[in-house]
């Protein structure tokens, strides 16, 4: 994931602009940093790769399904349901 552009020295100015001393502003600015360090932001183009895999990946299961069909309909869902079950 990409890391999201931050102007600290902006983001202080705005705050003092709206009553905050320098302190504060700062100490506010320093904890938001800290927050952005630690988070797992996704930005639009994360979003726009991860649905191009996807449907890459469903184009995929798609194109293997129709080459190999399976023997008897409704077997595609039923065979692994009842593997599964099997299995427990």
């Amino acid at each position: 994931m990409a890391a999201v552009a931050f102007d600290t020295l902006q983001f202080v100015k705005k705050l003092q602009t709206k009553g905050f001393k320098v302190e504060q502003a700062e100490g506010i600015s320093e904890a938001l940093q800290e927050v952005m360090a630690v988070a797992e932001v996704s930005t639009k183009n994360d979003l726009r790769e991860l649905r191009s895999s996807v449907k890459d990946d469903i184009r995929d299961s798609e194109i293997r399904i129709s080459n190999n069909p399976p023997a008897k309909p409704g077997a595609f869902i039923c065979e692994p349901l009842k593997a599964a079950r099997r299995g427990r």
